[in-house]
C-alpha cells in the first residue's frame, strides 16, 4: 500500500493491492453493520426526522457490545441518568454521522484497482471512519490505553506471559494496518501537499507487504475472516 500526493490536483492517491482493498472494505462494512444495528428507520415526515429524538418517552438502550460502546460512549460514566438523557438526544445523529463517513470511504474504494483519489473532504471522512474501525479492533483485543497498545504491539506480545490467540494476532495486524493508513492520511491533512511532487513521507509511505505471507487469505495473518462472530469485528466481549 502506498500514499502518493498529487499537488497539482490538491489530492492524495491510495494505491492498494487487491487483498488490501478487500481488508479495508470488509472492516468498514462490518463497522457500518455494527452501527446500523437497532437504528430505527427514518420517519417519512421530515419534521419528525428533525425532532423525533426529542420525544421524552423515547428509549435508547445503552450498548451491551463493548466495541459499540466505544463508538457511542457514555457522556458521564459517573452519572447514568445524565448519560441516558444525553444518549437519547444525540445517539441517532452520532450513528448517522459515523455511517456517513464510512459510506464516503466505501464509495471511494470503488475506484480500485485504479489509485483511490481523495480530496480533503474525502480524506477527512477516511480519518473519521478509520478512527471507528480502530476503536472496534482495539476493543476486541483489550487495547484501552497507550500502555496496552505498546504491550500488545511490541516485538513479542507474549513477553509478559499473556496468552495471545491466533485470532487476536490477526486483529492486531489489522489494527496496525489501519493505524498506519490513518496516520499517513492525517499527516497529509496536517502538512498539506508537497510542492515538488515528492512522496508524502520521505519513502515511508509504502506499507510494504501485508502482515503474514502472501499465500494466506486476504484477511490478514492466520487467515481469520474479519466478518462473523469469530472474526476480528465479532463480539468477543
Amino acid at each position: 500500500m502506498r500514499i502518493i500526493p498529487d499537488p497539482n490536483r490538491g489530492r492524495i492517491a491510495l494505491q492498494m493491492e487487491d487483498p488490501e482493498q478487500t481488508i479495508i472494505t470488509t472492516l468498514l462494512a462490518d463497522v457500518s453493520q455494527l452501527l446500523s444495528a437497532d437504528l430505527p428507520e427514518p420517519d417519512d415526515d421530515p419534521f419528525l426526522r428533525l425532532v423525533g429524538h426529542l420525544d421524552p418517552d423515547q428509549e435508547v438502550t445503552r450498548p451491551r457490545d463493548p466495541a459499540l460502546l466505544r463508538l457511542l460512549p457514555d457522556a458521564d460514566s459517573s452519572d447514568p441518568q445524565r448519560s441516558a438523557e444525553y444518549r437519547r438526544l444525540t445517539e441517532r445523529d452520532l450513528r448517522e454521522s459515523k455511517l456517513h463517513s464510512i459510506r464516503i470511504a466505501l464509495h471511494s474504494l470503488g475506484q480500485h484497482p485504479a489509485p483511490i483519489s481523495l480530496d480533503r473532504d474525502t480524506a477527512h471522512a477516511w480519518m473519521r471512519a478509520l478512527t471507528d474501525v480502530r476503536l472496534v479492533l482495539a476493543s476486541r483485543v483489550g487495547i484501552a490505553s497507550d500502555e496496552d497498545a505498546v504491550r500488545l504491539l511490541g516485538d513479542d506480545p507474549h513477553a509478559d506471559g499473556a496468552e495471545v490467540s491466533e485470532t487476536e494476532e490477526a486483529i492486531l495486524s489489522l489494527y496496525e494496518l489501519t493505524t498506519w493508513l490513518q496516520e499517513h492520511i492525517t499527516q497529509f491533512m496536517l502538512d498539506g501537499l508537497p510542492d515538488d511532487g515528492e512522496d508524502l513521507d520521505d519513502g515511508d509511505d509504502d506499507l510494504g507487504d501485508l502482515p503474514g505471507d502472501g499465500d494466506e487469505d486476504a484477511h490478514g495473518a492466520g487467515g481469520d475472516d474479519p466478518r462473523g462472530p469469530d472474526g476480528p469485528l465479532g463480539d468477543r466481549g
